[in-house]
């Protein structure tokens, strides 16, 4: 399912440039042998998101070899698209995921950046969907970390990014 098309980010790193390239590679190295070690459950929300989900799904492929293991849970609600299929297409092919499909009813469509992103409606409906993922994990044994990722983010992250804030924290 993972074909490898986006294996690597296409993050800009070049956008976000660091002040000692060095030091910074050596921390997302001193990151990843920490992550080795941990256990995460990776939590998604996705609605409508047919044309990048595939590209979400190589990146957290790729940023879940990071760890020991990781279990991912996708919370999709009310798409009108092929979303709900093809996260289930997903979850056939990889036993580590975990889809579970919400309905809220709620044909509204809010923005990410408009004046409605931050409205009390869809804060709450956040919410509730977050509440979701939250009950699957709550029953989990043994996860280290949390990592909350919104399915609609086009532009990916930076993995050598990523590892460097795992260099910044206590030894478990």
């Amino acid at each position: 399912m993972y074909d490898g098309e986006y294996y690597y980010s296409k993050f800009p790193e070049s956008l976000f440039s660091v002040k000692n390239p060095e030091v910074f590679g050596v921390r997302a190295l001193a990151g990843l042998e920490k992550c080795k070690r941990l256990n995460v459950a990776f939590c998604c929300l996705g609605r409508d998101i047919e044309s990048i989900l595939h590209t979400n799904m190589c990146r957290i492929n790729r940023t879940s070899s990071f760890f020991n293991s990781a279990q991912i849970f996708i919370v999709e609600n009310d798409s009108s698209d092929k979303t709900a299929l093809m996260l289930k297409k997903y979850e056939m092919s990889d036993k580590r995921i975990k889809i579970i499909s919400a309905t809220l009813s709620d044909k509204k469509r809010y923005s990410n950046t408009g004046d409605d992103s931050l409205s009390i409606e869809r804060v709450s409906k956040m919410a509730t969907l977050r509440n979701i993922y939250l009950d699957e994990i709550s029953s989990l044994k043994k996860i280290d970390y949390v990592i909350v990722i919104d399915l609609d983010l086009e532009g990916g992250w930076s993995y050598d990014g990523f590892l460097d804030c795992f260099s910044h924290r206590r030894p478990t």
